[in-house]
């Protein structure tokens, strides 16, 4: 059974809409999506969808206080650490191991890139999609509608590489 989207009127609406967003986002989204959210209502009349948001590339991130990496660095002194990686659901497999078949040494997984440093992959690697997602019993909602015009808005200055589509 599908509901009917609610009418929906930015000026006031009390509605609450949850964003989820990993910390590699919320740095450069969140304050770009606040902004436009502060002024929407003057500016806007009365399953799982995707959309692409941006495509990004890969670092390899390290405890400074633990680790000593040049900016740029061998593949055999990189698989001679031991590893975490940023995992949302605790896997210990990463698009490493994925997409360029070379096995590490993964310890741990941890849920965000936070108190890391960076450098360079010593070797070559295409970057990922970064997608939205929502259901699609709201795909019509005016404040979904609304909320995700808002954040390809934000990302769209960060694609690289566009696809067409619309959220």
């Amino acid at each position: 059974m599908t509901r009917a989207p609610l009418a929906f009127d930015p000026m006031t609406s009390t509605r609450t809409l949850s964003v989820g967003l990993s910390d590699a986002s919320e740095i450069w989204l969140l304050p770009q999506l606040l902004a436009k959210m502060s002024t929407a209502a003057d500016e806007m009349p009365a399953d799982i969808e995707r959309a692409p948001l941006f495509r990004g590339g890969f670092v390899c991130l390290f405890d400074p206080a633990q680790t000593k990496v040049a900016k740029k660095f061998s593949l055999e002194k990189y698989l001679a650490h031991d590893h975490v990686i940023v995992s949302y659901n605790g896997d210990l497999r990463g698009v490493v191991e994925d997409l360029v078949k070379i096995q590490r040494r993964v310890r741990v997984s941890v849920p965000s890139f936070h108190a890391v440093g960076m450098a360079s992959l010593p070797f070559a690697m295409e970057g990922t999609w970064s997608e939205m997602l929502w259901r699609r019993a709201d795909q019509d909602d005016d404040a979904h509608q609304l909320i995700r015009q808002m954040i390809s808005a934000c990302s769209s200055p960060h694609r690289s590489d566009r696809r067409s589509s619309a959220p």
